[in-house]
């Protein structure tokens, strides 16, 4: 496997880790918990990591929000509920950066492909 391939295939991994992760924010966006001594009881927001590999390509991770909810008022006006703190714009445009990524790194695979078709004609 060539490291275009390596590096496009990679790019595709981490693209669709990005959209899993906003994806996963976005349907829990109303998924709240009590806040007790314990501490936030709800849904846990994560943020989109990615890093270069050495010799190319991308690996993609995920990262706790902080802080992890937005709290509301109990009904006795202390704070006993909270609402993860992720912002549906932020997810969108999380998506479509992931999206374009995509996009790109099967563009990439296509014109590997290509190259290695071109070499192997004119080779024999």
């Amino acid at each position: 496997m060539s490291d275009a391939f390596s590096t496009a295939v990679s790019g595709l991994q981490a693209a669709s880790r990005a959209v899993a992760i906003s994806a996963s924010n976005i349907v829990n966006a109303r998924s709240g918990g009590t806040i007790t001594a314990d501490g936030y009881q709800g849904y846990q927001p994560q943020a989109v990591t990615q890093s270069s590999v050495a010799g190319g390509g991308v690996v993609t991770g995920s990262r706790p929000v902080v802080p992890a909810y937005m709290p509301t008022p109990g009904a006795d006006g202390g704070t006993a509920y909270g609402l993860p703190n992720s912002s549906l714009s932020t997810d969108l445009v999380q998506m479509r950066m992931a999206q374009a990524a995509y996009k790109a790194s099967a563009a990439l695979i296509r014109t590997e492909n290509d190259m290695q078709k071109t070499t192997l004609s004119v080779i024999g």
